[in-house]
């Protein structure tokens, strides 16, 4: 083959990658869309690492610890952040740490992004039955009613240094979630951290100055994201290498801050 040939050929081969790029990345852009798997109470394991999250895991816990002791007030904390931030995984990342663990029985994840609205509202039925799917066996089953169900509740922690987890919180949920917030023993040192996109949300039930607002990651911080997941995903041969150099900065600009989005790319592009 001449050297004509073979540059013609080189072009066209570097235009077919640039194309797969272009679709791959517009794939992942529609993907990130989506919302992220929910959290179950048989989660919360982070897979991987996490990165620029220290400074709020930090100031979480040193509200969680203030007082020092079962004998320190019922502890209400608002983490608020645009949807993809990190907010979960932020919350995550704080219940796995062992100080939590070891001063906080028991944890209880209780995912509002479950409990879906029918006919234009909540009923307590339906509260009823999220509570109970979500409680596991941590509540007699045989309950009838919202008001002994929250009562029984009240029993299970009342004198313990519980943490509940009320994640994802939204307007629509504000009653519901009231009614709930209401019904826990505020003495033993309880806590709630609840997450919300919206600030108004959490300042509902959490004072203003207990609101931990997440800001979007710096670029490098999401690159890092999406490295971190790319490699798990067995893509560091040569070819693989020299394509992310060429998308690098497009990645990086299409984060916009956002974890999620970060890790999305990095999924889609190794497919």
């Amino acid at each position: 083959m001449n050297l004509a040939a073979q540059r013609e050929r080189d072009r066209e081969n570097l235009a077919a990658q640039r194309e797969r790029d272009r679709k791959n990345l517009a794939a992942a852009r529609e993907e990130i869309r989506k919302p992220p798997d929910l959290i179950t109470l048989e989660g919360p394991i982070l897979s991987s690492k996490v990165f620029g999250f220290d400074e709020y895991v930090r100031k979480i816990e040193d509200m969680l610890f203030e007082g020092g002791s079962s004998h320190a007030p019922f502890m209400g904390i608002g983490v608020v952040g645009i949807a993809g931030v990190g907010k979960t995984t932020l919350v995550r990342k704080v219940l796995e740490s062992k100080s939590v663990k070891g001063e906080f029985n028991p944890i209880i994840w209780l995912p509002f992004s479950d409990m879906w609205e029918e006919g234009g509202g909540f009923s307590a039925f339906r509260f009823e039955a999220w509570i109970l799917d979500n409680l596991g066996n941590a509540v007699d089953k045989k309950i009838v009613g919202i008001d002994k169900l929250l009562e029984m509740l009240n029993q299970i922690l009342s004198g313990k240094r519980y943490l509940i987890v009320l994640d994802d919180v939204c307007h629509q949920h504000i009653t519901i979630e009231e009614r709930l917030w209401h019904g826990l023993p505020k003495c033993g040192g309880g806590a709630v951290i609840v997450t919300s996109r919206s600030a108004e949300v959490a300042n509902k039930l959490v004072k203003q100055n207990n609101l931990v607002i997440v800001e979007p990651l710096d670029k490098e911080k999401c690159w890092l994201i999406f490295l971190e997941t790319i490699n798990e995903k067995d893509f560091s041969s040569i070819a693989h290498r020299e394509t992310l150099k060429r998308i690098e900065d497009e990645i990086k600009d299409q984060c916009h801050g956002l974890p999620l989005a970060a890790k999305t790319l990095a999924e889609i592009i190794a497919k």
